[in-house]
């Protein structure tokens, strides 16, 4: 008996998403019982029936129970969460991992630069214009001749420059000096200083469960 392997969103507008696998076994002897788990993003109304539609012996059968909720706090390594469970029902998330249900992965804060993402324990993806094992190193735009990196594939000029790639000299009337909006007159070296600057990821909001559990015997 093939199921979901994830949470699913039941057809709706109720937001509700369900995931169904067989607790027993993957296979049973007719006439014999099997026991489903629901797994839901949302508590159901006790009774709640479920209708399970399959192939026995070629001929299409359908099957009703109700399901019978059991909430209680299941420790998970995967992709309904990476947390354990405490004796009240709270849960507490493994190292690397963080937000609802622990579903979020963390880095720590010198791993995963300002031009990177946390996708995993102490793994940093580079956001486009970044690189270095940390994301933190800034990639100008080709062809960027008097200006520097800042956000990552930009060029923000230099003063006395202008321009798409800052190659043209700014002009100047008088007092007033024409160039490139968002240079601060930082160097390179003192614009890294900044813009390099490591980002937290650690969030202090304590992590909450989202997910329950329900059984059904046919």
């Amino acid at each position: 008996m093939e199921t979901s392997r994830s949470l699913s969103l039941w057809d709706g507008s109720s937001g509700l998403a369900i995931q169904v696998s067989v607790v027993n076994s993957t296979s049973v002897t007719c006439p014999g019982p099997v026991i489903l788990e629901v797994l839901s993003n949302q508590p159901l109304p006790t009774n709640t029936p479920l209708t399970l539609q399959f192939l026995s012996r070629g001929l299409l059968t359908t099957r009703s129970a109700t399901l019978n909720a059991d909430y209680t706090c299941t420790p998970h390594d995967n992709d309904f969460g990476h947390y354990t469970c405490g004796a009240d029902g709270s849960i507490t998330c493994l190292v690397g991992w963080g937000g609802d249900n622990c579903q979020t992965p963390t880095c720590p804060t010198d791993s995963c630069g300002v031009g990177g993402l946390c996708v995993g324990l102490g793994q940093c993806a580079c956001k486009p214009g970044w690189k270095g094992e940390s994301c933190d190193i800034c990639i100008p735009r080709e062809g960027c001749r008097h200006g520097v990196c800042v956000n990552g594939n930009d060029c923000v000029c230099k003063p006395g420059y202008a321009g798409y790639l800052c190659d043209q000299a700014a002009v100047t009337f008088e007092e007033l000096t024409t160039s490139a909006e968002g240079y601060n007159g930082r160097d390179e070296e003192s614009v890294s200083d900044d813009s390099r600057a490591h980002v937290a990821t650690n969030n202090n909001t304590p992590p909450r469960r989202t997910v329950f559990k329900h059984t059904a015997k046919f």
